[in-house]
């Protein structure tokens, strides 16, 4: 407990803590009953403080809002032979009603402003975190394309629109998966694996068709996306293109084919 409000001599109390079994306010606040004291320098529960030696009548009332006790109100006299009528005492309970709305509605604004505070400072990490990623994709040398559970393109960052043959990823948006990929089943690599396997299928030499109908040759890896309900719930696909890879090959193996050829001939020849 610790004293937010003081006035007279109860000014210097601001701020002051008090544990259980302190004085007339813990009394108070453990009963959740109000107290009276006629004299309180004979009280024998009166704190040991000389600066209130010169109380004489005092009364603590609970502040109660709902089933809790949020405070208690303390109101005191110095005058010799000063008792607290009831009418004053029923005055000053209608009071400590309406504080303890007071307090319990103060209380319920600190807490909604933190919270507004906490989830700003959440929001704020979040955009970070988006946008870091968002520049970590869009500068990707990879390929990621974004598809739902039917097929249709959500997102492209530009080096998948680039692989595609478009000039902007916006123009792949809507776009079914199969315009690109006829030869890729849909079914098999949007399908869950078993339970406690990694959501994550890889096709090696895939081969997908720009928007022009030429083809290009690509590692496409699928990272499925999980709808918490053990269904397909659309993939990311994160797609490399190996095109410049599988030309190579391709001369090489020609190139020895020829260097084969050539050696038989000259065998043949001796």
């Amino acid at each position: 407990m610790e004293v937010r409000v003081g006035r007279g001599l109860f000014l210097d109390s601001v701020g002051r803590r008090l544990e259980k079994g302190q004085g007339l306010v813990s009394r108070v606040w453990q009963t959740a009953q109000s107290f009276v004291v006629d004299d309180y320098a004979r009280w024998p529960g009166r704190l040991s403080d000389s600066h209130l030696d010169t109380l004489n009548s005092a009364v603590g009332i609970p502040l109660i809002f709902g089933p809790k006790v949020v405070g208690v109100l303390l109101v005191a006299h110095t005058e010799q032979d000063r008792e607290i009528p009831f009418d004053e005492i029923a005055l000053l309970s209608q009071f400590a009603a309406l504080a303890a709305i007071a307090v319990d509605n103060t209380s319920l604004y600190q807490e909604a402003q933190k919270e507004i505070a906490e989830r700003r400072r959440t929001e704020e990490a979040l955009r970070w975190s988006e946008a870091r990623y968002r520049n970590f994709v869009e500068k990707s040398y990879e390929g990621v394309w974004e598809i739902d559970h039917e097929g249709r393109t959500l997102f492209a960052n530009r080096r998948m629109a680039h692989i595609l043959g478009y000039d902007d990823p916006t123009e792949m948006m809507g776009r079914h998966f199969h315009e690109h990929a006829p030869g890729i089943d849909l079914d098999g690599l949007l399908t869950p694996a078993a339970a406690g396997q990694e959501q994550r299928t890889e096709v090696q030499d895939r081969v997908l068709h720009k928007c022009d109908a030429s083809t290009v040759h690509v590692i496409l890896s699928a990272q499925l996306h999980d709808d918490g309900d053990n269904d397909r719930g659309g993939a990311t696909l994160f797609i490399t293109d190996i095109t410049d890879r599988k030309h190579m090959e391709q001369v090489l193996l020609r190139t020895e084919r020829l260097a084969a050829m050539g050696h038989l001939a000259a065998a043949l020849a001796h």
